[in-house]
This record gives structure tokens, C-alpha cells and sequence, in this order.
């Protein structure tokens, strides 16, 4: 296609995008302000690039979930910062993705030794165990707590409002 696809179309490289953007899902993406810029679906999130972006973060539409069956197979629902329109306020959301680190839900990680999560989510700071966001539809699997108020850290970003599984 001329000029590339437009988002969000399947991908294999940036240059099949029309963004010249295609994500490590296979999806072309686009920058967006908030979730009004992206398709039915997708939210508008804050995507790490280094050298790119303020604080090297770039705001992106990613598939929208809660949970991870809401999410192609082999993709799990990771925590985005939700890039939102003044006054709101960002809180953390579920995107899909791909696996972060090998360790599962319930799993004893720790950040600084290089035991990450498959979700993303070490709790305690980075030396606890693993967790996910969650919803009330959604919740948690077994042995890891309910799904409850808590917040999630970004490097670089800050510390964020999140629903997630057990107790950080």
C-alpha cells in the first residue's frame, strides 16, 4: 500500500505503516493526545522510546483491555500510563503486550536481579512478587490477592493510580 497502512492495521516492519510505526505486537500505531485519537478499541498511552519524546516517552494508541483474555494470544494486559486531556488525570490502564520477563503471576520477583514479570508489575518497589492490573470484571487469578486500589511506578514517570491483583 502506498505510503503504508493506517493504524491499527497488521504490520511486520515501520515502513508497512503509514506512521511508520509498527509495534513489537504487529500492529501500526499512531501519536496521539488521548484515547479521541485512536480507533474504537485502543487507548492513548505513553510508549518508552529512548532519545524520543519528553522524558522518552511517546504517546501512542495501544489496544485497550482489562484483562488478559481481552488480548490476542500470546499478549498479556500490561500497565500503560493513560495519556488524558487536562483537568483529568493520568492513572494507570491495561494495553496489550507482549511478555516482560518469564515469571507468572504469584511469582517471587525481583527487579535489581533481573527476575521480571511476565506482566510487568513487581510489587514492594521492584523486590516482592509478581501482580497484574485487574477489574472488577475482570480480577485476578488464585493465589494472588483481589483486585484493589494500589499504585504502579514508571521509570521516569512517576508513580501512578492502578487497579491491581494482591497488595503492593
Amino acid at each position: 500500500m502506498p505510503g503504508g497502512a493506517s493504524a491499527p492495521t497488521a504490520c511486520t516492519r515501520d515502513r508497512d505503516c503509514a506512521s511508520n510505526d509498527c509495534t513489537r505486537t504487529n500492529i501500526c500505531t499512531e501519536v496521539c493526545g488521548s484515547d479521541l485519537d485512536c480507533a474504537a478499541g485502543y487507548r492513548c498511552v505513553l510508549v518508552g522510546y529512548p532519545g524520543c519524546g519528553a522524558g522518552n516517552y511517546v504517546a501512542q494508541c495501544l489496544a485497550a483491555c482489562d484483562c488478559d483474555t481481552e488480548c490476542p494470544a500470546g499478549q498479556f494486559c500490561q500497565p500503560w500510563v493513560h495519556e488524558v486531556d487536562p483537568p483529568a488525570l493520568p492513572t494507570t490502564v491495561g494495553a496489550c503486550d507482549t511478555s516482560y520477563g518469564p515469571l507468572a503471576p504469584g511469582d517471587d520477583c525481583d527487579n535489581s536481579m533481573g527476575l521480571y514479570c511476565a506482566h510487568a508489575i513487581c510489587s514492594r518497589g521492584g523486590t516482592g512478587f509478581c501482580t497484574q492490573v485487574c477489574s472488577a470484571t475482570c480480577g485476578c487469578p488464585a493465589g494472588i490477592g483481589p483486585c484493589g486500589p494500589s499504585t504502579v511506578t514508571f521509570s521516569g514517570l512517576g508513580s501512578y493510580p492502578a487497579m491491581t491483583c494482591g497488595t503492593l
